[in-house]
């Protein structure tokens, strides 16, 4: 993992035109509020604030914009950056993105710390609110609750000129504005961003999943074929095994099974020698076994079956499936057969082998049995497509 300092606030602290900059649209907002009668332009000057020098201050540093600061800061009561505060500052921002990036630590106890940091009350809010947002992003289980429940920070990180937000910030709020992109065409309209970003394994990594929700299965393998670049330069196994994931579902979207099996195949003898990726090993298996299935390779998957010590419910519906297309005359008997040997929860085992009992037993095959059931993506389109 690299500690080289990521996220340097020298910007910030050195140029009185970011402070201005975020300065501005609390301006903005005050006069919409208090309903002031008079232009902008005509505010700043009874504030002893010249406009043309005000505008030019913003767009590139001034001398004359420190006093600007120091009058908007009084007004807005924004506290001055402190700069025995700027290292801890750095040291937060590096913590969250390194956690996140690398799936590693609490991120639960750096929120408090975020919280305490946005109650300083600086022009550092944006970028505080946007570490906040990762953080939850990040150990939030249901992705639709967390873009509801947490869209008032996108829409205020999106009050502010983008010129606000240096490159290393500005990357990260991407994250979280393409999470609210409603046509995923959009996303390629950032690739000029994408290719001059130091953070390319997270944002292909991102741009990857928000495409393959959207169901561009074409645009997601590109991004996650890119993403697996950076990530091995990272040496980021745990989100290497998470886009690979990924991209084998995409492939198996569009019935590139051969492509999607080498993959999985390989990640998953990698990982079963390691119990540091345990989770990872399950989805990984199905993706091998929908493979297969695709592929009408049914006899490997009967021989895996039978070779596991130990069977669970998972991999009997592969077993099961492979059977009946193998001989339809058996795949009852197989059932009934391998039912007792099988380390399952009874409710749970029911439910799915139901659904696929049900949808092989009707001659005049029922697919929204199958596409309505909670079977991994990949095995309903297999289902659909050949059975």
């Amino acid at each position: 993992m690299m500690l080289i300092n990521q996220f340097p606030l020298d910007e910030y602290y050195n140029n009185n035109m970011y402070t201005l900059l975020y300065l501005d649209e609390l301006l903005n907002e005050y006069i919409k509020t208090n309903k002031i009668a008079f232009t902008k332009e005509a505010f700043l000057e009874t504030l002893g604030i010249n406009p043309s020098s005000y505008r030019r201050s913003r767009a590139k540093e001034q001398k004359i914009g420190k006093s600007y600061c120091k009058i908007l800061l009084n007004l807005f009561k924004i506290n001055e950056l402190v700069f025995e505060n700027k290292l801890k500052y750095e040291q937060l921002f590096n913590d969250v993105y390194n956690q996140f990036y690398y799936k590693t630590g609490d991120l639960n106890e750096l929120e408090s710390r975020i919280i305490s940091f946005i109650n300083d009350n600086t022009i550092l809010n944006p970028l505080f609110n946007i570490i906040l947002y990762i953080v939850r992003f990040q150990k939030h289980g249901n992705p639709t609750l967390l873009l509801e429940s947490n869209k008032f920070i996108y829409e205020y990180l999106n009050k502010f000129n983008d010129n606000f937000y240096i490159s290393t910030f500005r990357d990260l709020k991407l994250l979280i504005d393409i999470n609210y992109l409603k046509d995923t065409n959009e996303l390629i309209k950032y690739n000029n961003i994408l290719e001059s970003s130091n953070k390319k394994g997270l944002l292909y990594y991102i741009f990857a999943s928000k495409a393959r929700l959207s169901k561009r299965y074409d645009l997601s393998i590109i991004y996650a074929k890119k993403s697996i670049e950076f990530l091995m330069k990272d040496f980021n196994f745990y989100r290497l095994c998470h886009i690979n994931i990924q991209l084998c579902s995409s492939l198996e979207a569009l019935n590139m099974y051969e492509e999607a099996l080498e993959i999985a195949k390989s990640q998953y003898i990698s990982l079963s020698t390691s119990k540091l990726f345990e989770n990872d090993i399950l989805p990984m298996r199905a993706h091998y076994l929908t493979c297969l299935l695709g592929l009408k390779r049914y006899n490997e998957i009967v021989d895996y079956f039978c070779n596991e010590s130990i069977h669970n419910y998972k991999t009997f519906i592969y077993y099961l499936l492979a059977t009946y297309k193998l001989d339809k005359n058996k795949y009852q008997e197989a059932l009934e057969y391998n039912k007792n040997k099988i380390n399952y929860e009874t409710s749970q085992f029911d439910y799915h082998i139901e659904e696929i009992i049900n949808f092989l037993s009707n001659n005049k095959k029922n697919y929204n049995i199958i596409k309505n059931s909670s079977l991994n993506e990949g095995l309903i389109n297999v289902i659909c497509s050949d059975y």
